[in-house]
């Protein structure tokens, strides 16, 4: 059950600040050094709330990604924690598998037994499933006082003994925002070979198809957006937008000749099976392999022209949560607080980032910028059981560490905010989280944070950052400055507002507030907030 201690110099630097406001408070001999018991505020905004959905919600999302399913004879099947497994190869005995069982102290307190791996027909897809253990934080109805048990948790998780529920993800490594030109001349046959009417004939006239680099995974869906205009080269016509030239019919001649005139075609994989994008559509790989997305003009004569459209291919469902229950069935809500339970997805994505679309394909709800976080190993607790302490399992949470970095987490944010805190974890051995055999260690203070070591430590670290990490660069903390640009904020949202919505979940926010050695309350000061209580 150890946790591992932060490095020396944030101790020093803590017991540096505790000293002084110790001494501060305590104006002569014979008052008490300890400070007194503090209790949380209330507040009116739930935990894990902050992206929250309904069930109707929920249901509609596990449609779009494909866990809930039509019968052909009519009414729909749930799948099962057995299917995502299979799914994803967590039944295949190939060595590649990474399990890790730990009791996560700083965020849920649960004891955890993880799975990750690759998934075997398509290596691009990373799928990790966690089952929790010990009891369970709402039951029958009502907060659970049995809760939390750190000793029956990781007991329980060693012995894989009662789940209470599984959480589980898939991520594709491949880009969340892809963009790319079409220009009036994409298209253009190679020299002396007319297309024509032999676009359903095996020759090389799509090798001038513009290739978005953009691998689509079966089943998933990405929306294409696309704005500029191109000249189709007919004197007198006016230029166009990617939905075409709706004065001009198509002949035969044209690559997709159901389709406007000179509007964004494209395709899926080889051959020429084209299909109108115009400018807006959503697009479903339905094959059984993932396909490459091209794209072009339909012209007949491209490049007698010019101009070019402006292409936008947002991923909708790069990464997918579920939710299963404590008999492995889909469930469409979680209780991982006292507050009960609290609808997929939204309840993942108050930590791991994303937003809701709804409105790319009408009843559809897709989740779009989510991401996977890192293992923070040295804040863990872990078995004294052989096997599965921290020395037994370092190893395991580098390899569990490397896949997320693999999976491309917060892409869209330049600051990379997840792989600099992993790689801040791996400075141990050469290779990084790479590196076969390197430990982590506690997470060094970032450069941007020089001289707050004690803020960053024990505020942004301890009760912000491993959430906000799934942001953008604009509320990411990777820099003091950034932190203390927020201060308005966190002044009103942890300090003194109503509703005290942050810390976000239920472990850090009683953490913040009951811990008064460090004293993150009082530490505030750093970001000039000089008074801060329940």
């Amino acid at each position: 059950m150890k946790h591992s201690a932060r490095s020396l110099f944030s101790l020093l630097s803590v017991a540096g600040l505790v000293a002084m406001t110790v001494s501060a408070c305590c104006p002569g001999p014979g008052c008490s050094t300890s400070p007194p018991p503090r209790n949380p505020p209330s507040h009116n905004v739930q935990w894990l709330s902050k992206k929250a959905n309904n069930a109707t919600d929920a249901d509609q999302y596990y449609r779009g990604i494909g866990a809930i399913t039509a019968l052909s004879g009519g009414g729909e099947r749930r799948e099962t924690l057995n299917d995502y497994k299979a799914r994803n190869g967590f039944t295949v005995n190939d060595g590649t598998e990474i399990e890790a069982t730990y009791y996560n102290e700083a965020d849920l307190r649960f004891g955890r037994n993880m799975h990750c791996r690759r998934r075997p027909a398509a290596s691009g897809i990373i799928a990790c499933y966690v089952a929790n253990y010990g009891p369970a934080p709402f039951v029958n109805g009502q907060a659970n006082p049995a809760w939390p048990n750190e000793t029956q948790s990781l007991s329980d998780g060693v012995a894989k003994l009662h789940p209470f529920a599984t959480v589980a993800m898939e991520a594709r490594s491949v880009a969340e925002i892809t963009t790319a030109t079409v220009l009036e001349s994409n298209g253009d046959a190679p020299p002396n070979l007319v297309c024509g009417s032999a676009f359903n004939a095996p020759t090389p006239c799509d090798l001038h198809d513009v290739n978005t680099g953009l691998d689509i995974f079966p089943g998933d869906s990405a929306v294409v957006t696309a704005t500029g205009s191109i000249w189709s080269g007919i004197w007198g016509d006016a230029p166009n937008d990617a939905s075409g030239n709706t004065t001009r019919t198509t002949n035969g001649n044209f690559p997709l000749t159901s389709a406007t005139p000179f509007s964004l075609i494209g395709r899926l994989g080889p051959g020429f099976s084209y299909f109108l994008i115009g400018t807006s559509r959503v697009i479903t790989n339905t094959t059984a392999t993932a396909q490459r997305l091209f794209l072009r003009t339909n012209d007949d004569v491209p490049a007698n022209g010019n101009g070019q459209f402006d292409v936008t291919i947002t991923y909708l469902n790069r990464v997918n949560f579920f939710t299963y229950g404590p008999t492995d069935e889909l469930v469409s809500a979680a209780a991982l607080d006292v507050e009960g339970p609290k609808s997929t997805p939204g309840i993942c994505m108050a930590c791991h980032g994303g937003r809701f679309d709804r409105t790319s394909r009408p009843g559809s709800v897709f989740v779009v910028g989510a991401t996977y976080l890192p293992f923070d190993v040295q804040t863990f607790g872990y078995s004294g059981v052989a096997g599965f302490g921290l020395a037994d399992q370092q190893e395991a949470m580098r390899k569990l560490n490397q896949v997320v970095v693999e999976s491309r987490p917060n892409e869209t944010n330049p600051n990379h905010p997840i792989v600099r805190f992993i790689n801040s974890l791996y400075q141990s051995g050469p290779g990084g989280v790479n590196g076969v055999g390197t430990a982590a260690g506690p997470a060094v203070t970032p450069a941007g944070w020089q001289g707050h070591d004690v803020t960053y430590q024990w505020i942004s670290k301890s009760y912000c950052q491993m959430c906000h990490m799934a942001l953008g660069p604009e509320r990411d903390f990777t820099t003091y400055t950034n932190f203390n640009d927020s201060s308005a904020l966190v002044d009103i949202d942890v300090c003194k507002g109503a509703g005290r919505p942050m810390p976000h979940a239920q472990v850090p926010f009683e953490k913040f507030w009951k811990t008064t050695t460090p004293d993150a309350a009082a530490g505030m000061a750093d970001i000039g907030i000089t008074s801060c209580s329940p």
